[in-house]
């Protein structure tokens, strides 16, 4: 049996995206947002989350959303959002 439980199937590998990434506290995040490098807050949190509130000039891309049925499922455009709403080099601290 192949990978997918099917003869001769074989799936492909997830492809490995290396990018360099720190983990922060948030006191740590904040002289970055206020800094002069450029920093950008990208609250990653649902539309509802992000309404009641919210860094000062962060920007909301979700994650995730709920379904119809209140589930929470991944925003499979997550990252092609990302992608064409921020350059490559832009630097970003999610949360």
């Amino acid at each position: 049996m192949g990978a997918a439980g099917v003869p001769g199937t074989i799936l492909p590998a997830r492809p490995q995206i290396a990018m360099p990434h720190r983990n922060l506290k948030p006191a740590a995040v904040k002289p970055l947002l206020e800094g002069a490098e450029g920093w950008i807050c990208l609250d990653v949190r649902t539309p509802e989350e992000f309404r009641a509130g919210h860094v000062a000039g962060a920007w909301n891309i979700p994650f995730a959303l709920r379904d119809r049925a209140g589930r929470m499922a991944p925003n499979l455009e997550f990252v092609a959002v990302v992608k064409r709403m921020f350059p490559s080099d832009a630097r970003l601290v999610l949360g």
